[in-house]
């Protein structure tokens, strides 16, 4: 994935980029024309590859940097904070679909077409591509066979005479990629970093000796590493990324040194190869029930918002107490079309994926070629299609490993904040898997953000190394100008003891783009 900043006005005719030449618009790609009577600007599905544009004066300005855009947009074009976005960062930690912080840019939603009309200066967004409401009819063996060589097919596309790396863990994700390098004899260089105590390193080093690859490990033993690389990486992210996820950044340099040709990242296997959320209301036929569920599922702490509603509407101006079901609503009714559990995996994506997991590589893409398999537009379908029912929890990813890479089931794996003894295809334990997660594992944090198993870099040495500069950033913000927030409640709660990071972190981060912005 090739991520460089594009300027609209740096093109004279024609600008194409596919991931993968030979197999066009299988991954990440966007395609630019101009001629005199139009500009036309396709993207990929997932917006691997975002493009921000606005008009003025009758001229169209866009890039694929948001912050470029800004910074070199004309003196009097005037831009102002897009105040609904700008909360609905500070409750869920990223944005949804097409929003900025800025009233005057947008952003072409996943999946569409932009054409500008020279003439009439009109811009038409067209959707090409929405996710598909079919209903797969395989049972559950009939889709792991199914997904196996969907899978293999994909990362052979990747891996003709390449130089190869990959993103190291103790994941499930990791596992899979690792498995079918392992399987067909690749060589490949590891990476993985954070703390030289942490669960996720001690399992890389594990896997490294046991399959003889070479592992390349970056300590986390100085945190200052966040405040140090703030600026390059806010840059690289357009501000649209809360610091704290700047981690996977860390290791951008020595993969970029060592000029690795393909490096394999995990992001998005997890997403449609498991139904953390599936529940039995979802496929029940009682759609505004479902959609209920769905709606309360989201506004509460969790993998999508990190305050709940309640406490949000303590923190927020009053005029802005039902902003969020409003713009959970509006996505909703764009997705209506689906049943109630792709309606639930959609959005999933939609906010988590396309606008917080993927700034991290699109900003890593402009310095090394990231591929993410999960995204290959085959694979995607094929997954997608599955039943919540049959990809609950961990079910078919988990019966992915151990019946097709056996050979990677022999090292323990993290789960849920455990670190689990992997018991591979033995199937008289198979019935006693959950019991033995709990039996057979070390505690590393029950009930605390997946960070906490990182190490002591991300709690611990952030309030021992930062504490002076987090306090600084928020005394400093300007974001209480606006009125948004009430300022009394919210700094008590960022004061609180009990504050989580993700809320500093977002906090500080859109701090950050206001004072650099308006």
């Amino acid at each position: 994935m090739q991520n460089k900043v594009i300027n609209i006005k740096d093109i004279k005719n024609k600008y194409e980029y596919y991931e993968l030449p030979e197999h066009k618009f299988e991954g990440s790609f966007i395609i630019i024309e101009k001629n005199l009577n139009f500009i036309t600007v396709k993207i990929d599905r997932y917006s691997t590859i975002p493009f921000y544009y606005y008009i003025f004066k009758g001229e169209f300005y866009g890039s694929t940097s948001l912050q470029n855009l800004i910074d070199n947009k004309p003196e009097k074009f005037k831009i102002s904070l897009n105040e609904k976005a700008s909360l609905f960062f500070l409750k869920t930690n990223t944005l949804i679909n097409d929003y900025t912080f800025v009233n005057e840019i947008n952003r072409i939603p996943y999946g569409c077409l932009l054409t500008f009309n020279k003439n009439n200066l009109e811009i038409k967004i067209t959707r090409y591509w929405k996710f598909s409401p079919n209903k797969n009819k395989l049972n559950f063996n009939e889709n792991l066979e199914m997904i196996y060589h969907s899978y293999e097919k994909t990362m052979f596309k990747y891996v003709n005479n390449k130089k190869i790396a990959a993103n190291i863990s103790g994941g499930y994700d990791t596992r899979q990629i690792l498995g079918f390098l392992i399987n067909n004899n690749l060589k490949f260089t590891g990476y993985t970093y954070g703390a030289k105590d942490n669960p996720d390193q001690k399992i890389a080093q594990e896997l490294s000796q046991k399959y003889k690859f070479k592992l390349i490990f970056k300590n986390w033993d100085d945190i200052k590493f966040y405040e140090k690389n703030f600026e390059k990486n806010f840059y690289d992210t357009d501000g649209m990324l809360a610091f704290h996820h700047f981690h996977p950044l860390n290791i951008i340099e020595e993969q970029k040194n060592n000029n690795e040709e393909v490096i394999f990242y995990g992001h998005f296997l997890d997403f449609f190869l498991q139904a953390w959320n599936f529940q039995k209301i979802l496929e029940s036929g009682k759609k505004s029930k479902s959609i209920d569920f769905i709606k309360q599922s989201f506004g509460k702490p969790g993998h999508f918002s990190v305050i709940s509603n309640n406490d949000f509407a303590d923190l927020s101006d009053k005029k802005y107490k039902y902003f969020f079901n409003d713009i959970l609503d509006q996505e909703i009714q764009n997705l209506d079309y689906l049943p109630p559990d792709k309606i639930y995996d959609a959005l999933y994506f939609i906010h988590h994926g396309t606008r917080r997991l993927m700034p991290q590589v699109q900003a890593a893409s402009k310095y090394v070629n990231y591929v993410l398999p999960g995204l290959n537009n085959k694979f995607f379908d094929d997954v997608w299609s599955i039943p919540g029912q049959i990809k609950k929890k961990n079910s078919i990813k988990e019966a992915l490993i151990k019946k097709y890479y056996k050979k990677v089931c022999d090292v323990s794996i993290l789960f849920n904040n455990y670190k689990v003894d992997y018991i591979g295809s033995m199937p008289f334990l198979s019935n006693f898997y959950k019991f033995l997660r709990i039996l057979k594992s070390e505690k590393v944090g029950l009930s605390k953000p997946y960070y906490d198993f990182w190490g002591k870099e991300i709690y611990v040495l952030i309030e021992r190394d930062l504490k002076n500069w987090i306090n600084n950033e928020i005394k400093s913000s300007s974001i209480f100008d606006y009125n948004i927030l009430n300022k009394d409640n919210y700094l008590k709660f960022l004061n609180s003891p009990n504050v989580k990071l993700s809320t500093l972190g977002t906090f500080i981060t859109l701090s950050k783009f206001i004072k650099r912005n308006f």
